[in-house]
Order: structure tokens, then sequence, then C-alpha cells
């Protein structure tokens, strides 16, 4: 482990060495034993210097190169220290380590001795040019000297303090520092826990929607199966009565033809015989030939037809509640995403709040000093998102203040940013107003009322493919209003606040 510079002289007391060994111990890197340079904190909360972790989160083979910063990569890797597995992009500096390191190597503490002895020489050190002892600090050139170097001409003008005040100082800072340390620790604990515990529940919760449409699609299937049988079993009935009636008739069809071949027969044979005995059977020949054939049976009666009918309309409207059924299935599945959101700077008007998260604006008192930029609307106070959209269908939330002065809704790329331009469809701008205590749709040539009682939070769903933008009230999904837009362009969530009284914030 690394030494902090030359020992200091006999004012050094064996609490501020303990105290020195500790803080020694709290600012000094896992991977090289040195003080820390640089030093960054990993999610899981351990913190190394930056070219520490880059050499050993480099790619096998890379041999001892200079190190190159982390990998961008945001797959995990493990910690050197830990082995959680930490995002490289997720790196964040550590500047109470830093400031703790440099107060280390600006201050002269004796090292502790192995096996935690203190080395009692150090009251002996003397000044390598005067012999005297070192009972004096610069705080100028950050070390210690002799009451003979501080009558020097090197130090005349220099602040110089007592050796012991100067460890007194320096103890309070490094203190101040090491529970700032400590309380920064404790939070990022605290928060990988409640990480943790919500990565759970909504793992838990994703494995109950699993069970739950499991079920649903089970129970439809259980129900087109038992639909499917009513409906088949109905076939198959009518189809029995239909083959029944068929099979009588081909009975009755079949006695009638052979009573007519009988007859027939019986006519030849009559006309055969010789004159006399022909006209004593003509009479009888004649009266069997008017009860020969039968009336002949109905093949399909109207009954029949009638349930052969309404079978065929069950078939057919069957074939469109499934084609209706499967569309609007689909679509609901098929919904659009919910995007995550957050705020672009560049295009904030400089009377604008962001938060640092860049999920909420506000309206400031006075115009702040920001960059000149391209896309920065520069009069009108508005801010667009980060991203924007070209296709698909997409929805975010947006929570609202309850005071008069917001609008929000979506703008084309190419709306105007610089001068005051008007609040229009005309200038590529659809959205939802709430001005003078009422609720508007911001149509043209006129706005358009809305009558939707208090609105706390609202949901805007963008559909690029048959050009909607839809506000909805979150809380029962009433829709507020639709506007219809042939896009021609990339549009961007836009969100405008004119009134210090109130805000805007993306949800959650």
């Amino acid at each position: 482990m690394a030494t902090v510079g030359p020992r200091s002289g006999p004012g050094v007391g064996a609490e501020a060495l303990a105290l020195a060994a500790e803080l020694q111990g709290e600012a000094t890197c896992s991977i090289c034993l040195e003080l820390f340079r640089e030093p960054v904190s990993v999610e899981c909360g351990h913190s190394f210097c930056r070219s520490c972790i880059a050499r050993c989160w480099e790619r096998p083979g890379a041999g001892t190169a200079a190190p190159a910063a982390p990998r961008a990569s945001s797959a995990p890797l493990p910690c050197p220290q830990c082995r959680e597995p930490a995002r490289p992009n997720q790196l964040r500096p550590n500047r109470q380590l830093a400031s703790v390191a440099a107060l280390l190597r600006r201050f002269s503490f004796p090292a502790a001795a192995p096996g935690g002895r203190e080395p009692s020489e150090a009251a002996g050190v003397c000044c390598a040019l005067h012999g005297e002892p070192l009972k004096l600090y610069c705080q100028d050139d950050g070390r210690p000297i002799c009451v003979v170097c501080d009558r020097a001409r090197e130090h005349r003008a220099h602040a110089v303090l007592p050796l012991d005040e100067a460890v007194q100082e320096a103890k309070e800072l490094l203190e101040a520092k090491l529970r700032v340390s400590k309380k920064d620790l404790e939070d990022y604990e605290v928060f990988r826990s409640t990480e943790e515990k919500e990565s759970k529940e909504l793992l838990k919760q994703m494995a109950a929607e699993r069970e739950k449409v499991g079920a649903e699609f089970q129970a439809l299937r259980a129900f087109l199966v038992e639909q499917e049988g009513r409906l088949l079993g109905r076939l198959e009935e009518v189809s029995r009565e239909v083959t029944q009636k068929q099979n009588e008739n081909l009975a009755q069809l079949g006695s009638e033809i052979a009573q007519l071949s009988k007859l027939s027969s019986q006519i030849q044979e009559t006309t055969r015989k010789p004159d006399l005995d022909c006209l004593q059977e003509f009479k009888n020949t004649l009266n069997r030939c008017s009860n020969v054939p039968g009336p002949k049976p109905t093949t399909v009666s109207s009954e029949m037809k009638s349930k052969v009918w309404n079978v065929s309309l069950k078939t057919f409207v069957l074939k469109g509640l499934l084609k209706k059924f499967k569309e609007d299935l689909r679509g609901e599945l098929e919904k659009e995403e919910k995007v995550e959101l957050t705020l672009d700077p560049d295009t904030a008007n400089p009377r604008l709040i962001l938060s640092l998260d860049l999920k909420s604006v506000r309206l400031g008192q006075r115009a702040q000093d920001l960059p000149i930029h391209p896309r920065r609307f520069d009069t009108n106070t508005r801010v667009l998102a980060s991203c924007g959209f070209s296709s698909g269908r997409h929805h975010w939330e947006v929570e609202v203040g309850s005071k008069d002065g917001w609008a929000f809704g979506v703008a084309r790329e190419s709306v105007r940013r610089k001068g005051l331009t008007p609040f229009t469809p005309e200038e590529g701008v659809w959205a939802l107003q709430l001005n003078n205590g009422q609720y508007w749709a911001v149509t043209s040539p006129e706005r358009t009322p809305l009558s939707c009682g208090h609105l706390s939070r609202v949901r805007v769903a963008l559909d690029l493919e048959v050009g909607a933008v839809s506000f909805y009230a979150t809380e029962d999904m009433r829709h507020l209003y639709t506007f219809r837009v042939n896009f021609h362009e990339r549009v961007f969530p836009l969100f405008s606040v004119c009134s210090t009284g109130t805000y805007l914030r993306i949800w959650p």
C-alpha cells in the first residue's frame, strides 16, 4: 500500500497516526494499492482508479498497453472487488474520494508500520537543510519546515502554521470528507437495495401476468372447443335427418317402381291375349292402372331446408365473428409501446428550468445564460423531447400542473425555433392547453374547448400509420381529443410552460 509523503514532526500523536492510517486505507485503490487517482464508483458502490478499472475490464490478450477508458458497452462486467455485475457505461466519478486522496498527498503524515506499531522515530525527523526539528507547516508549499526555514526569504510571505494545528486542521477536513463519503456509500447501498427490491417485484408481477395470460388463453381454447362441438353436433343432427328422409324416400320410390314394372307386365300380357279374353281383362287392368303410381315423396321439405339454412347462417356469422375477434385481439396486443422520454436541453428556451433527470420543466423568473444553439427556442417558452418519431405507434404520459400556463403535444421537426411563432397546426404544432381555467385543443382558426373536468395526468397517443394524435385522461382513459394529421416528416413531443406557477412532467 502506498505511504503518504515524508514523516511529520513530534507533534503528531497516536490518534492522528491511527486516523491517518485509516484514511489512507479508505483512499487506497484495491487494485493498484496506491492512493486513488481519478477514482470512479461502479454500480455496487466500490471505487477504483479509472485507469485500474479500465485495465481490469480490457479484453483478454490486450497486453500491457497504456490503459484505455472502460468500454462504453452496457453489457455488465464483474466488479473486481465483489464480483457483482456492473455496467462499464455507468461509472460515476467519486469526487469525495478524489479530494481525500489529494489531501493525503498534500499533508505529511507518518505511515503505520507493519503490525500496527507506530514509528517512534518520527519525533526525531529534522530539517535536511538546517538540522532543526520540523515543527511548522507551510501551507503554500504543502510541506513541514523548521523555524529557520520560516525566517528564510523563501517562506517569508507564505502562510505557516504550527505542525500540530496543521495536523488538526487536516484531520477535521479529512473527517468531514470521510463522513460525506460514508454517507454517499450508505445512500448507494440503500439505492441498490431499492433497485433490487423493485426488480424482484417487477419480475414477480411478470410471472403473475404470464400465468394470467396462460389461463385466459386456456379458457379461450376450451370455449372454442365447446362451441365447435356444439356447431358440429348440430351439423351432424341435420345430416342424420337428411339421410333418414332420403332413405325413406328411396324405399317408397323403390316400391312404386316395382308396382309400375308389375303393372306394365300385366298390361302387355293382357294385350297379347285373344280378343275375347282381352276384352274381359280390359276393365280389370284399367282399374289397377288407376291406383298406380301413388304420390311422389317430397325429397327435401321446406322445414329441412330451413334447418340447413340456419346452420349455414351460423357458419357465416361464425366466420365474421372470428375474423373480427382476430383483428381486435391482434390490434390490442400490437398496440403502441410506451416510450421513455427525456427533455432535450439544447432546444429549451433560456427561461425554462429543466430538472436534473430531464423529466420536468417549469418557468424561471429570468433567462439563463445558455449557449446559442440552432435547435433552441429563443422566444417561445418551449422545449422538445430528445427523441422523435417517423413511423409506428407510440404513447407517453404527462403529469400537468393545476394552474394556467401549460401546453403539450407534438411538433414537426422543422417547427420554427427563432422568433415569436403562433401555437397552431399550421405552424406544425398539435397540442392540448390549459388557459384561463379552461382546457383547450389548439385547433385552427379557433381553439376547441374541452369539457373534461380536472386533469392531473394525460396520455398522448401518436399513431403515424393512420396519422393521428390523441389525448386521453389517464385516470379513466376518457378520450379528450384527436388531431388527424398527414405527417410528412419526423415529429417530436413538445412541452410549453408560460407561467411560473405551474409545471409539466413526463410521467413517471
